[in-house]
C-alpha cells in the first residue's frame, strides 16, 4: 500500500484527506466526518503523536477529540509508532489517549532524560532515539 495520510503531495504517493474539523493551531482532523472516513482504510503504519507522556506509560492530548481519531487510526494500522520530544515526558494533558506499551514503538530525541527512558523501557516499550541537529 502507498497511501499517506497527509495534507503534503508527495511523487508517487496517493495523498487522502480525511475531512472533518481542524484543530485551532494544528494540521489535525477530528470529528465524526474524520472517524467515519478512517473506518474505510487499512495502514500498514501510523505515526501519531502525544501532548504529554506521564511516567506510567499513559499517553494524553490536550484536545479530547484527537483522543477518538488516534484510537481509530491505531485501530486501522498493522504497526503505530508515537511521536514525543524528551519534552513530553513525565507530563500530563487533559485527555488519557493511550498506552506507550500498546505501540510498536516510542520515537523520540537525543535529550531524553535517562530516567524517562529507563522507566518506558522497564514497562516493555522500545524506544527509538533520533539525534537532534545541531
Amino acid at each position: 500500500r502507498r497511501f499517506i495520510l497527509s495534507a503534503l503531495p508527495k511523487k508517487g504517493i496517493a495523498t487522502v484527506l480525511l475531512g472533518g474539523i481542524i484543530r485551532r493551531g494544528s494540521p489535525d482532523l477530528t470529528g465524526p466526518i474524520t472517524e467515519a472516513v478512517l473506518e474505510m482504510f487499512a495502514a500498514d503504519i501510523a505515526f501519531q503523536g502525544a501532548d504529554a507522556i506521564d511516567l506510567a506509560g499513559v499517553m494524553y492530548t490536550a484536545d479530547m477529540r484527537i483522543s477518538r481519531v488516534d484510537q481509530r487510526i491505531r485501530n486501522r494500522a498493522e504497526r503505530t509508532y508515537v511521536l514525543a520530544d524528551s519534552s513530553k515526558f513525565g507530563q500530563t494533558a487533559l485527555a488519557r489517549c493511550g498506552l506507550v506499551s500498546q505501540m510498536d514503538a516510542l520515537i523520540t530525541d537525543d535529550r531524553i532524560r535517562s530516567k524517562h527512558r529507563n522507566q518506558m523501557e522497564r514497562l516493555g516499550v522500545r524506544c527509538i532515539v533520533a539525534a537532534l541537529s545541531s
